[in-house]
This record gives structure tokens, sequence and C-alpha cells, in this order.
């Protein structure tokens, strides 16, 4: 969806850091760090932020080739060859199932050029798009790493943070949770360790509820707008057919005053397109990606640690379990 107040030198940058030669979403993520570069949240761009960008037909000069490449994906294209004029960006509009990523399938999505003008040349953009097909996330092995979840575990009965340590066991050494307050400050009483693979797992389960229960609801309430919009858009359509349908049969100023609501139904369907697309990227302003289990399984440690950060306020552990509050 076109996100008409981003930063368009931040995008462009995005683009041209990405378009090189060797270089991966990650060096992508350090050049915006190194530069201050936050993303519109105020935090640092991650991978996910920077793929769903490259992969947004909002930002292409859109030529034949763009619609040569949507066509090929299964997008239904809603302008002509013609249209692709080199210049316009695109909106793209399409329901998608809930274990889907934004842009991964467009098959039976609605591709359109926008009124606005791109900013990426097409061949840059579909170098890039080859460019993330061909990405495959490794599996985290989890060495050097202690958890996803540092920085966000906090005491339920001091408020310090846990940090993470060993201990040698039967099945090798087993990282823990440990109170810092108790530890290292030495101002916590309570006695409490917790494995840091058993909370993990418990804040993954409700990481990947969350995501769900969010995606819902806003499909709902978007659903409800597109079905208004198709519904008036259908009307329009119905009336234009029905004057058409009358032109043999009229008079020269029959014909004239018809063709003339012809032009001012044409103008109100475009109205009604462009509030459209507006709805859309409201509702799409701030994304929480849903993802199952098993995506979670192929993410990175910077994926799964950015994911948390962007939802998670904290996770609060005590005696009586874990309390995982999100933002």
């Amino acid at each position: 969806i076109y996100e008409p107040n981003a930063d368009l030198e931040i995008v462009s940058q995005i683009f041209d850091t990405y378009a090189q030669p060797y270089t991966s979403l990650a060096d992508v993520q350090k050049v915006l760090i190194r530069s201050g570069t936050l993303s519109a949240g105020g935090v640092n761009f991650d991978s996910v932020k920077l793929s769903g960008i490259l992969k947004n037909p909002a930002y292409v000069q859109a030529d034949i080739a763009i619609y040569n490449y949507y066509k090929s994906k299964g997008a239904i294209m809603a302008n002509e060859p013609e249209d692709f004029d080199g210049a316009h960006g695109c909106i793209l509009v399409g329901k998608r199932d809930a274990s889907e990523r934004k842009y991964k399938d467009v098959s039976n999505h609605l591709l359109a050029i926008g009124h606005h003008n791109g900013i990426v040349d097409s061949s840059t953009f579909l170098y890039c798009q080859e460019k993330l097909s061909k990405n495959r996330q490794i599996k985290n092995s989890g060495k050097g790493k202690h958890s996803w979840l540092t920085g966000l575990v906090k005491c339920g009965h001091c408020g310090y943070a846990f940090s993470v340590r060993f201990a040698s066991t039967k099945d090798g050494r087993i990282p823990y949770f440990v109170c810092s307050g108790k530890y290292l400050h030495k101002c916590c009483d309570a006695k409490q360790t917790h494995r840091v693979r058993e909370i993990e797992a418990q804040v993954q389960a409700r990481l990947i509820q969350e995501a769900e229960a969010y995606h819902l609801a806003r499909e709902k309430r978007e659903n409800n707008v597109i079905k208004q919009h198709q519904q008036k858009i259908a009307d329009i359509d119905s009336k234009i057919e029905n004057l058409i349908s009358t032109l043999e049969n009229v008079s020269q100023i029959s014909t004239e005053y018809i063709n003339r609501r012809i032009e001012t139904l044409h103008r109100e369907k475009q109205l009604l397109i462009h509030q459209y697309s507006e709805a859309l990227t409201e509702f799409n302003a701030v994304e929480i990606i849903p993802f199952t289990a098993e995506d979670w399984e192929n993410m990175s440690f910077e994926d799964r640690r950015d994911i948390a950060k962007s939802m998670i306020d904290r996770v609060v552990l005590s005696e009586d379990g874990v309390d995982v509050r999100f933002k």
C-alpha cells in the first residue's frame, strides 16, 4: 500500500544500498543505524520493515516490465499495458491469508496505477525483487546468543531486569534467567530462576496469538471498508452501463446530456477509487504481520528480537508465572 508520508529520501537510500552487489538486508540495516536513520515509529529498521519497503510497488516507476512482472505473478491488472508509463507508482490491493507476509503472494491482488510518481526505476526494483526471492533465512543455531528476550524480562518483585546465566546439568549447560536485583544489586529477596527456553516458548505462543488477534480485528474492519467501496463502485458501473445502452435510441440533445452524465459518473468513480486506496493506507500505517510457529522457527535471531521489541513492553517473571505485557 502506498505510504504518502514516507520519507522518500530514506526509501531511495534503501533501494540504492540493497541494489548494490553482495549487500544483504542486514547490511542495509547497518547503514541506516550508522546514519541514525529511524523508521516512522522512531525505532531502527528491521529486516521485516526493509523487506516490506523493497517489495512495495508504490515506489516503482511502473513501465511495461512491471506490468509483465505482476501479471506473471497472477495479479489482476486494473490498467492496460499502455498506462504503465514509466513515471507513476502502483497501488496493490488485496486480502491475504493470516499466515502470509505482506507482498509474499500477490495472486488475485489488484494492481492499479496510482496518481503519484514513483521514485525507483523499474530495473532497480525488479533486481531487488529477484534478490529478495533468493534470500534464504538460515535457522538460528543460537551460538553466541543467549535470548531474543534480553532487555525485556523484568522481575515481578524488584523491577530489575533478568540476565542470563548458565548452569551445568546432565543435559549440558542450560541458560537460566536470573534477577539482577538479587545477584548483582543485592536488593531482591525473591528466590526464582527460570529456564530461558521455557520462557521463550511461552512468550512465542503469546506473540503468535497477539499478532493473529490484531490481524483478525483489523481484517474485519478492512473487509467492511472494501465491501462498502466495492458496492459503491459497482453501483456507478451499473449506472454507466444503463446510460450507454440508451444512447442508440435517443435524440442528439439527449445524447449530449447522457455523455455529460457518464463523464460525471466516471469522475465520481475515480474519486471513490482514490478514497478506497487512502482508507486502506490508513489500515496499513501500523502493521503487525501475523506469523505461524513454522515462520518463527525459520526466523533469524535478529528478526525474533525485533518482533519482540516492537510488540512487547515487558515480560514480568515471578513465582506466579509469566506476565507478557504488550504495547
